[in-house]
């Protein structure tokens, strides 16, 4: 995989994540082969559907969250390579 773009929220709130995703393209930047990375875990399934349908290839999150199988499926069935980072070690006060 060659990775050359990165969509990046700066802390925002994950509801960001489709605006960031639609001004980059808007811009005419392709997120095709993108990485992502984030401090928390997905809470419900929109933010990842959001970085699969922005063509992500690569992800870093932490493990986590009531989700996370489902989270882990929807990476998996879409071709995206994961890291999880273990609980303990998760973001802003381990949320």
């Amino acid at each position: 995989i060659r990775l050359t773009r990165a969509i990046t929220w700066e802390g925002r709130q994950q509801s960001s994540l489709p605006e960031r995703c639609a001004r980059a393209q808007e811009q005419s930047h392709s997120m095709e082969s993108s990485a992502f990375a984030t401090d928390a875990f997905f809470p419900f399934i929109d933010g990842p559907q959001v970085l699969v349908e922005a063509g992500c290839k690569l992800g870093l999150l932490p493990q986590g969250g009531k989700r996370e199988e489902e989270i882990k499926k929807i990476f998996s069935k879409n071709s995206i390579s994961m890291c999880y980072i273990p609980e303990p070690f998760r973001g802003f006060c381990r949320h």
